[in-house]
């Protein structure tokens, strides 16, 4: 309860992932849940899937750090990036939808 308090005061959440690592990540699912706008990267949004909405993404470290200097400064921008992640929240699978989808291929193991 008091990170996710903490957390309503960032203007951003970063997802730094920069690599493509094995196994699943849930980190950008968590900034997500938390209400927040993301500055990901492509390596970090892997496996997700979403219909409207827009995620902030970098190319690299640098690209990484001149988004956040550009967007966290100028309020406006924050609050349209926040209702872009609130559409991307609203317009993923949810677990009824992705169970459908995997238990067919489940069936086949």
């Amino acid at each position: 309860a008091a990170l996710r308090a903490e957390a309503a005061t960032w203007s951003y959440f970063l997802n730094l992932v920069f690599y493509y690592s094995r196994g699943v990540s849930t980190k950008l699912a968590k900034g997500l849940g938390w209400g927040l706008p993301v500055i990901s990267t492509v390596a970090g949004n892997r496996g997700y899937r979403w219909e409207k909405g827009r995620l902030v993404v970098a190319g690299n470290a640098a690209d990484m750090a001149r988004l956040i200097l550009t967007h966290a400064g100028d309020s406006q921008r924050v609050q349209a990036d926040r209702q872009e992640a609130q559409a991307v929240v609203a317009s993923s699978p949810g677990f009824q939808e992705i169970m459908a989808e995997l238990y067919p291929q489940l069936l086949q193991l």
